[in-house]
């Protein structure tokens, strides 16, 4: 906004364009003119109503001017100029000034006889309430607005104006408005739809060069100890109980428990990439009285639960490959002890061990 001065020198600037003097104004605010056909005395009226409003002094008259020359002063100033601007026969289109988020808005525009095409709006009420859109037309107080979805791109509704909301927070079409429309930070914040996130600064690296890709499967992966070298060697005498977790057939997924079956000569680990991480598994289906055998991705498997006096396989940590007996459950592990030594009793947790059965 400009100085003050060089505000009141461009109004009477503006007065001398339609031909008035500032001692025009004086006479005129004293009824001491005469001979003034209507329409000046129209334009003299808006020109002293809009000096007192912003206290600008026309004659001799001392006012006093507020020290202050904060926002307020500028709403002061383009509430008068609408003002002045409706006696001079002008149109101007209020936009108002930059309001802090805790106030209110003010527009003095009359919305009604606005055309609106292509401006955003809210809308507030209704089936669609939430929803942002475009105006592409205006009759008899409701609106044509498009809609856009990521799904089904770009529709058209006719909306009531009432219930449709602007970015100043008035409603296009005369009638009830929300409270909370009053507020700037309430509104303006409907219209902003950007997502924000907060991410830790990264500097950028001159080269990142790809990371090579891995000739084998991770011996970490879900179920690879069963290619363990130990427990390798026991598949070729031993069967491995494992659960079907994950199955086409909704008949055996997460239903049936099967034996990994005996293996001559078993994959063993480390496994290449190239060889899939499989395994026969053989299992019952009561229901069609059916025994099935198929090669089963071991990401699809799981453990069964443990069995008292059963032969076990330790699958995890410094014992794997060890085969153990199951004693007894202790919460979220059981006793076993060493195959041959019953005197070797230790506890180990029941995710670490999984059964096994010889032929």
């Amino acid at each position: 906004m400009l100085d003050r001065d060089q505000r009141i020198l461009r109004f009477w600037k503006f007065v001398e364009s339609y031909g008035f003097k500032r001692s025009d104004l004086d006479s005129f605010s004293k009824n001491e003119a005469t001979k003034i056909t209507p329409e000046r005395q129209k334009l003299l009226r808006g020109f002293l109503t809009f000096a007192k409003d912003v206290k600008i002094v026309v004659g001799d008259e001392i006012v006093k001017i507020p020290v202050d020359k904060n926002i307020y002063e500028q709403l002061e100033w383009e509430i008068a100029f609408v003002e002045l601007a409706g006696c001079l026969g002008i149109s101007v289109r209020y936009v108002g000034p930059l309001l802090g988020e805790a106030e209110e808005l003010v527009c003095f525009v009359k919305h009604s006889d606005e055309d609106l095409e292509r401006m955003q709006v809210y809308i507030w009420e209704g089936h669609y309430k939430g929803r942002l859109g475009t105006v592409k037309q205006k009759a008899d107080g409701a609106c044509r607005v498009g809609l856009e979805t990521p799904l089904f791109g770009v529709s058209d509704i006719l909306v009531n104006g009432k219930s449709l909301l602007l970015k100043c927070g008035c409603t296009v079409a005369v009638g009830r408005k929300p409270k909370w429309s009053k507020k700037k930070v309430h509104v303006s914040s409907l219209f902003d739809r950007t997502i924000k996130v907060h991410r830790p600064f990264i500097l950028p690296r001159i080269c990142n060069s790809p990371s090579p890709l891995s000739e084998f499967h991770d011996d970490n992966g879900h179920n690879m100890w069963i290619f363990h070298p130990r427990i390798a060697a026991l598949r070729k005498s031993n069967y491995i109980l494992v659960k079907i977790e994950s199955h086409r057939d909704s008949e055996v997924s997460g239903r049936r428990e099967g034996r990994v079956m005996i293996d001559a000569n078993p994959l063993c680990s480390p496994l290449p990439i190239s060889v899939p991480a499989s395994v026969q598994v053989k299992y019952d289906v009561k229901k069609k009285n059916e025994t099935r055998i198929e090669l089963l991705p071991v990401q699809t498997l799981g453990l069964t639960r443990p069995k008292v006096k059963a032969r076990h396989v330790v699958i995890s940590g410094s014992r794997m490959g060890d085969v153990v007996v199951y004693l007894r459950s202790d919460g979220d592990g059981g006793q076993v002890y060493s195959e041959g030594n019953r005197q070797d009793i230790s506890y180990i947790s029941k995710t670490s061990i999984c059964a096994i059965e010889s032929v």
